[in-house]
Protein backbone atom coordinates (compact mmCIF):
# COMPACT_ATOMS: atom_id res chain seq x y z
CA UNK A 1 0.00 0.00 0.00
CA UNK A 2 1.50 2.93 -0.89
CA UNK A 3 0.77 6.31 1.02
CA UNK A 4 0.91 10.18 -0.97
CA UNK A 5 0.81 13.24 0.80
CA UNK A 6 -2.20 15.95 -0.70
CA UNK A 7 -0.33 18.43 -2.66
CA UNK A 8 -3.06 21.31 -2.32
CA UNK A 9 -3.71 21.34 -5.85
CA UNK A 10 -7.45 21.07 -6.72
CA UNK A 11 -8.89 20.07 -10.59
CA UNK A 12 -12.28 21.59 -11.82
CA UNK A 13 -15.11 19.63 -14.08
CA UNK A 14 -15.47 22.67 -15.49
CA UNK A 15 -12.65 25.60 -15.03
CA UNK A 16 -14.93 28.61 -15.98
CA UNK A 17 -17.29 27.95 -12.91
CA UNK A 18 -17.04 27.83 -9.10
CA UNK A 19 -19.21 25.72 -7.42
CA UNK A 20 -20.06 25.18 -3.55
CA UNK A 21 -22.57 22.79 -2.02
CA UNK A 22 -23.93 22.35 1.63
CA UNK A 23 -26.38 19.44 1.40
CA UNK A 24 -29.25 20.24 -0.74
CA UNK A 25 -27.82 23.30 -1.75
CA UNK A 26 -25.71 24.38 -4.60
CA UNK A 27 -23.87 27.74 -5.80
CA UNK A 28 -22.65 28.12 -9.20
CA UNK A 29 -20.80 30.90 -10.43
CA UNK A 30 -18.61 32.21 -13.09
CA UNK A 31 -14.86 32.84 -11.92
CA UNK A 32 -15.61 36.63 -10.88
CA UNK A 33 -17.97 35.17 -8.54
CA UNK A 34 -21.02 36.13 -10.30
CA UNK A 35 -24.34 34.94 -11.49
CA UNK A 36 -25.49 35.73 -14.90
CA UNK A 37 -26.23 35.07 -18.33
CA UNK A 38 -22.51 34.42 -19.39
CA UNK A 39 -22.75 31.23 -18.08
CA UNK A 40 -26.11 29.78 -18.11
CA UNK A 41 -25.80 27.00 -15.34
CA UNK A 42 -24.88 29.58 -12.98
CA UNK A 43 -27.16 30.62 -10.30
CA UNK A 44 -28.20 29.24 -6.28
CA UNK A 45 -30.18 25.76 -6.44
CA UNK A 46 -32.23 24.13 -4.02
CA UNK A 47 -32.96 20.52 -4.26
CA UNK A 48 -32.09 20.48 -8.03
CA UNK A 49 -34.85 23.80 -8.79
CA UNK A 50 -32.70 27.18 -9.60
CA UNK A 51 -33.90 29.97 -6.79
CA UNK A 52 -31.49 32.78 -8.19
CA UNK A 53 -30.78 33.26 -11.50
CA UNK A 54 -28.79 36.46 -11.29
CA UNK A 55 -26.06 37.78 -8.48
CA UNK A 56 -23.67 40.82 -9.18
CA UNK A 57 -21.41 43.00 -7.94
CA UNK A 58 -21.98 46.85 -8.90
CA UNK A 59 -19.93 50.15 -7.62
CA UNK A 60 -21.59 52.77 -9.33
CA UNK A 61 -22.75 50.66 -12.34
CA UNK A 62 -19.12 48.88 -12.56
CA UNK A 63 -17.83 45.43 -11.60
CA UNK A 64 -14.89 45.60 -9.17
CA UNK A 65 -11.43 44.27 -10.48
CA UNK A 66 -11.06 40.99 -9.55
CA UNK A 67 -7.96 39.93 -7.84
CA UNK A 68 -8.10 36.36 -6.91
CA UNK A 69 -10.93 33.54 -6.38
CA UNK A 70 -10.52 30.30 -4.35
CA UNK A 71 -12.05 27.36 -2.46
CA UNK A 72 -11.16 26.48 1.28
CA UNK A 73 -13.83 23.58 1.01
CA UNK A 74 -16.21 22.06 -1.07
CA UNK A 75 -18.82 24.80 0.79
CA UNK A 76 -16.68 28.22 0.33
CA UNK A 77 -16.13 29.88 -2.65
CA UNK A 78 -13.70 32.88 -1.76
CA UNK A 79 -13.12 35.87 -4.59
CA UNK A 80 -11.44 39.00 -3.67
CA UNK A 81 -11.83 42.21 -5.28
CA UNK A 82 -10.65 45.91 -5.15
CA UNK A 83 -13.16 48.98 -6.43
CA UNK A 84 -11.56 51.33 -8.15
CA UNK A 85 -9.09 49.38 -9.92
CA UNK A 86 -5.92 50.02 -9.28
CA UNK A 87 -3.99 51.87 -12.29
CA UNK A 88 -1.10 53.89 -11.24
CA UNK A 89 1.66 52.53 -8.79
CA UNK A 90 3.63 54.30 -6.29
CA UNK A 91 7.37 53.10 -5.90
CA UNK A 92 7.27 50.38 -4.00
CA UNK A 93 4.79 48.11 -6.50
CA UNK A 94 1.58 48.46 -4.82
CA UNK A 95 -0.77 51.71 -4.03
CA UNK A 96 -0.20 52.30 -0.38
CA UNK A 97 3.57 52.99 -1.18
CA UNK A 98 2.95 56.65 -1.42
CA UNK A 99 -0.08 56.96 0.73
CA UNK A 100 -2.41 58.07 -2.02
CA UNK A 101 -6.20 57.07 -1.60
CA UNK A 102 -7.59 56.61 -5.17
CA UNK A 103 -10.55 57.16 -6.23
CA UNK A 104 -13.08 56.82 -8.93
CA UNK A 105 -14.77 59.98 -11.24
CA UNK A 106 -17.67 59.83 -8.24
CA UNK A 107 -15.10 59.98 -5.71
CA UNK A 108 -15.65 56.74 -4.16
CA UNK A 109 -12.44 55.66 -2.74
Amino acid sequence: MTSRATSGASAHVRPEQRYAWCGASLLVTTLRGECDESEPLSGYYFREARHLRTLRLRVNGTAPWTCADGTSSHDELSVVQVYPELTEFGGGGTDVSDDTTWCDRFGVP
